[in-house]
């Protein structure tokens, strides 16, 4: 048995949905061992790329039996994420806005990172 999931994928100066193919090694009551691919040979996508065997719940939301259904959980989480993202740049804006305000703060370019602090970041 194949199943599908969409992610991400950036090719040529784009972004556009990629199928990925999880063929299903074993069946258990509550669940699925998967592996990427078809066959054993077959390319693997991002962090499955080492091709590991992962167990999903015949209730996940990960993988799904038929491409539609596939495409139609990639449609709600890019929307999730739009909404998180829309969110978070609000957010963002708004602090900047009350930043902007305060006297006394340094310009952009003017925020420096001391010594200490950029050993630590390294």
């Amino acid at each position: 048995m194949i199943l599908y999931r969409y992610d991400d994928s950036y090719y040529s100066n784009n972004y556009a949905p990629f199928l990925r193919k999880f063929r299903v090694i074993k069946e258990t009551p509550k669940g699925y061992w998967i592996k990427e691919g078809e066959t054993d040979g077959d390319f693997a996508f991002g962090e499955y790329e080492i091709q590991k065997e992962k167990w999903v719940s015949k209730h996940t939301k990960f993988v799904f039996k038929n491409k539609k259904d596939a495409m139609y959980s990639y449609y709600r989480r890019k929307l999730a994420h739009r909404k998180f993202l829309t969110l978070k740049h609000r957010k963002v804006n708004a602090i900047l806005n009350y930043l902007d305000r305060e006297e006394g703060l340094p310009s952009e370019g003017e925020f420096l990172i001391p010594e200490e602090m950029e050993l630590r970041l390294l």
